[in-house]
């Protein structure tokens, strides 16, 4: 074989070879691309877990809880804080709150809650975007890091990295029927490699706990006021009872008042043989009577309650 059939031959297997190499070489780029992209999706979707979980049980009452008739203030706004573009390259932040159940309860990153890891009996985590702190100053970051925020048990706020390569985190509180008693939020991630790929998934996540929250509530609500409905209704027929008993005392002693201890009534007359009975405390009672003089025998004419 002559050196120019060489030439000839590594040429031929160079114009066959390339576009196989250039193939195989796409190929292997778009595999490592299109790992990337499920491990990004695959830690998005663990992230729209954990903050779903959340919101999710977000305003949980305990209906065993000793302290659950105390609390009479709560409203929707205590149990979900969303705060707008407050984290990292304006990021949104949330804060949920919830009371411990009678099971064994997680916090976002799977550590056990327990009484003593609670502020004013309820359960804290919240959700921001942060800077990177094993980034040092200077270094360009591969996006941002996913903070998850509890209670340690000094009742102290604590952050907790959850992941990496997030650059933003969108919540969006989304229109609900009224009266519905529940609150609808739009979660939105931006993942990111660092380089050239960049995610934005969103996901949709809607209240469990927070209708029957404020059922709760309205319930204690109508209790109270059923209590004091109660409370009021025995007190009137308590004084109703002691006036009528002055005015009774009064009436049967028309004509020799002056036995009574104590006076508790206005007499006044209205005609002949006729008075005007009526008590002193409330509520006012006012009866007429009619006093025979021969027998001194008392008829009641009519009977009257005065409201001012």
């Amino acid at each position: 074989m002559s050196l120019l059939e060489c030439l000839v031959g590594i040429a031929l297997c160079t114009i066959l070879l390339t576009p196989l190499l250039q193939s195989a070489a796409d190929l292997v780029v778009h595999q490592i691309q299109y790992e990337k992209k499920q491990l990004l999706i695959s830690e998005a979707d663990r992230a729209f877990e954990i903050i779903g979980r959340a919101i999710r049980i977000a305003g949980y009452r305990n209906i065993k809880s000793s302290h659950l008739a105390s609390n009479k203030t709560e409203t929707q706004a205590q149990w979900i804080e969303l705060n707008k573009r407050v984290g990292f390259r304006g990021s949104d932040a949330i804060t949920v709150r919830h009371e411990l159940s009678d099971g064994i309860d997680f916090d976002c990153i799977g550590n056990t809650l327990t009484a003593d890891r609670t502020k004013n009996h309820l359960v804290l985590q919240g959700f921001l975007v942060d800077r990177q702190a094993s980034v040092p100053k200077g270094v360009k970051a591969n996006g941002g890091s996913l903070i998850c925020q509890s209670l340690d048990r000094q009742g102290r706020l604590q952050n907790t990295t959850l992941m990496n390569g997030v650059n933003t985190l969108f919540i969006e509180e989304l229109d609900v029927a009224k009266g519905s008693g529940e609150r609808l939020f739009k979660v939105g991630l931006e993942m990111t490699d660092g380089a050239s790929l960049n995610l934005r998934l969103e996901r949709t996540f809607r209240t469990r706990y927070l209708l029957c929250s404020s059922l709760v509530i309205h319930l204690e609500k109508l209790t109270a006021l059923r209590i004091i409905e109660v409370n009021t209704i025995e007190f009137s027929q308590k004084k109703l009872m002691a006036s009528e008993k002055a005015i009774l005392d009064c009436q049967n002693n028309l004509s020799h008042l002056s036995q009574l201890q104590d006076n508790a009534c206005f007499i006044e007359p209205t005609g002949k043989n006729q008075w005007r009975i009526s008590s002193k405390e409330k509520p006012t009672i006012e009866v007429h009577v009619n006093m025979d003089e021969t027998t001194g025998f008392i008829t009641r004419l009519n009977w009257r309650q005065v409201f001012e």
